[in-house]
């Protein structure tokens, strides 16, 4: 059996009138791996040699497969850098506000003991374990304490 080359080349296009990317020639992109693997056939390993063979074989198929992965992440990418960029500057602006809102929001839930059927009790003290200093946490902490007439504790 001897070794049969596979040469496989894409072009990728903007389809202006869709707004897509798509293959310059799919149809004949198609038919051209159809012939490529038609050319290619699995067959039975008999011996060491038929072993290389396939074995080479299926790393060069391999490796076109891997290149046509890599066209389409690639064109992806390029085709959707700018509007991943903005999207991800927004949702990160939208991200940050939440997580403001936790910040507030965990102190005062940590402040507040609700009694089953009671009403809410709000505690003398709060005492905090500081694993990291934020000193923005601490302020926000402190001013929650300052105005609900509590004392804040850092350990």
């Amino acid at each position: 059996m001897e070794e049969k080359e596979v040469k496989f080349e894409l072009e990728v296009v903007n389809d202006k009138e869709r707004g897509v990317l798509k293959l310059g020639d799919y149809e004949k992109s198609l038919k051209v791996a159809d012939e490529i693997l038609a050319k290619n056939p699995v067959f039975v390993i008999e011996d060491d040699e038929s072993k290389k063979l396939a074995k080479d074989t299926r790393a060069r198929f391999n490796k076109v497969a891997e290149q046509v992965n890599r066209v389409r992440i690639d064109s992806v990418d390029e085709f959707t850098r700018e509007f991943t960029i903005q999207c991800k500057e927004i949702a990160d602006k939208f991200k940050a506000r939440a997580n403001e809102f936790g910040e507030v929001i965990k102190p005062y839930e940590e402040a507040q003991k609700v009694v089953a059927g009671e009403s809410v009790l709000k505690p003398k003290v709060i005492t905090c374990v500081v694993k990291f200093y934020d000193e923005k946490i601490l302020k926000k902490l402190a001013d929650f304490c300052t105005k609900n007439g509590c004392e804040l504790s850092v350990k």
